[in-house]
Protein backbone atom coordinates (compact mmCIF):
# COMPACT_ATOMS: atom_id res chain seq x y z
CA UNK A 1 0.00 0.00 0.00
CA UNK A 2 1.43 3.38 -0.68
CA UNK A 3 1.04 6.23 1.74
CA UNK A 4 1.10 9.78 -0.17
CA UNK A 5 1.23 13.28 2.33
CA UNK A 6 1.16 12.93 6.25
CA UNK A 7 -0.35 10.11 8.05
CA UNK A 8 -1.12 10.60 11.76
CA UNK A 9 -0.25 8.06 14.32
CA UNK A 10 -3.94 6.24 14.85
CA UNK A 11 -4.23 5.67 11.21
CA UNK A 12 -0.83 4.29 10.66
CA UNK A 13 -1.45 2.21 13.73
CA UNK A 14 -4.93 1.36 12.88
CA UNK A 15 -3.18 0.24 9.11
CA UNK A 16 -0.36 -2.04 11.41
CA UNK A 17 -2.82 -3.69 13.42
CA UNK A 18 -5.33 -4.85 10.90
CA UNK A 19 -2.47 -6.28 8.71
CA UNK A 20 -0.81 -8.20 11.85
CA UNK A 21 -5.07 -9.37 12.81
CA UNK A 22 -5.29 -10.41 8.82
CA UNK A 23 -1.43 -12.27 8.84
CA UNK A 24 -2.73 -14.37 12.47
CA UNK A 25 -6.35 -15.03 11.17
CA UNK A 26 -5.11 -16.33 7.98
CA UNK A 27 -2.03 -18.57 9.80
CA UNK A 28 -4.93 -19.68 12.27
CA UNK A 29 -7.26 -20.50 9.77
CA UNK A 30 -4.34 -22.90 7.49
CA UNK A 31 -3.56 -24.45 10.67
CA UNK A 32 -6.92 -25.66 11.69
CA UNK A 33 -7.27 -26.84 8.28
CA UNK A 34 -4.68 -28.72 8.79
CA UNK A 35 -5.23 -30.13 11.95
CA UNK A 36 -8.76 -31.26 10.61
CA UNK A 37 -7.44 -33.61 8.12
CA UNK A 38 -7.24 -37.32 8.83
CA UNK A 39 -3.99 -38.66 9.21
CA UNK A 40 -3.57 -41.93 6.99
CA UNK A 41 -3.96 -44.73 8.59
CA UNK A 42 -1.87 -48.60 8.22
CA UNK A 43 1.43 -48.41 5.41
CA UNK A 44 0.46 -48.41 1.61
CA UNK A 45 0.63 -51.68 0.08
CA UNK A 46 4.10 -52.65 -1.85
CA UNK A 47 4.32 -53.14 -5.08
CA UNK A 48 5.30 -56.54 -6.17
CA UNK A 49 7.99 -55.79 -9.31
CA UNK A 50 7.25 -57.16 -12.64
CA UNK A 51 9.28 -59.13 -15.20
CA UNK A 52 11.46 -57.00 -16.80
CA UNK A 53 11.06 -56.80 -20.71
CA UNK A 54 13.71 -58.22 -22.80
CA UNK A 55 15.67 -55.78 -24.63
CA UNK A 56 15.35 -55.42 -27.97
CA UNK A 57 19.17 -57.16 -28.88
CA UNK A 58 18.58 -57.16 -33.27
CA UNK A 59 17.51 -54.20 -33.22
CA UNK A 60 20.28 -52.88 -30.73
CA UNK A 61 22.88 -54.31 -33.03
CA UNK A 62 21.52 -52.53 -36.21
CA UNK A 63 21.25 -49.35 -34.84
CA UNK A 64 25.16 -49.32 -33.45
CA UNK A 65 26.07 -50.80 -36.83
CA UNK A 66 24.28 -47.88 -38.91
CA UNK A 67 25.89 -45.17 -36.26
CA UNK A 68 29.34 -47.08 -37.23
CA UNK A 69 29.08 -47.24 -41.12
CA UNK A 70 27.91 -43.52 -40.82
CA UNK A 71 31.16 -42.57 -38.90
CA UNK A 72 33.61 -44.39 -40.73
CA UNK A 73 31.65 -43.06 -44.03
CA UNK A 74 32.27 -39.73 -42.78
CA UNK A 75 35.54 -39.95 -41.88
CA UNK A 76 36.42 -41.06 -45.05
CA UNK A 77 34.96 -39.11 -47.24
CA UNK A 78 37.01 -37.29 -49.06
CA UNK A 79 37.06 -33.12 -48.72
CA UNK A 80 36.46 -31.05 -51.56
CA UNK A 81 38.94 -28.26 -51.31
CA UNK A 82 40.78 -26.59 -53.98
CA UNK A 83 44.45 -25.92 -54.30
CA UNK A 84 44.15 -22.54 -52.87
CA UNK A 85 42.99 -23.41 -49.51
Amino acid sequence: MTYHGTMNTLSRATVVCTRAIGWIGGVALSAAVAMAQQAPTGLPATPTPAKPDTPPTLMTLLVVFLIAALTLFASLMPAKRGHQD
